[in-house]
């Protein structure tokens, strides 16, 4: 944005936004986003499949716990 107006990005390859500090990168396939200190944006899938495995590890391990007779609604 200058003046008010939005500028087209002539070339987006490597391109870093000023304000956000992200950068964007773009491939034949996918456009990636960088946060400021290097690491990549998670896509939605790959989100999604976190929240998932945590999901599972933490239904396991509330097993475990029941296994050991530990009351996991009675947690403090």
């Amino acid at each position: 944005r200058t003046e008010g107006r939005l500028l087209k990005i002539r070339k987006m390859q490597g391109w870093t936004s000023p304000l956000l500090k992200i950068r964007f990168e773009l491939t034949d396939e996918e456009l990636l986003i960088y946060r400021p200190d290097g690491q990549k944006f998670l896509t939605f899938i790959e989100t999604e499949n976190k929240a998932a495995e945590a999901q599972k590890r933490a239904e396991m391990l509330e097993a475990k716990l029941r296994e050991l007779g530990v009351d996991v609604n009675n947690l403090a």
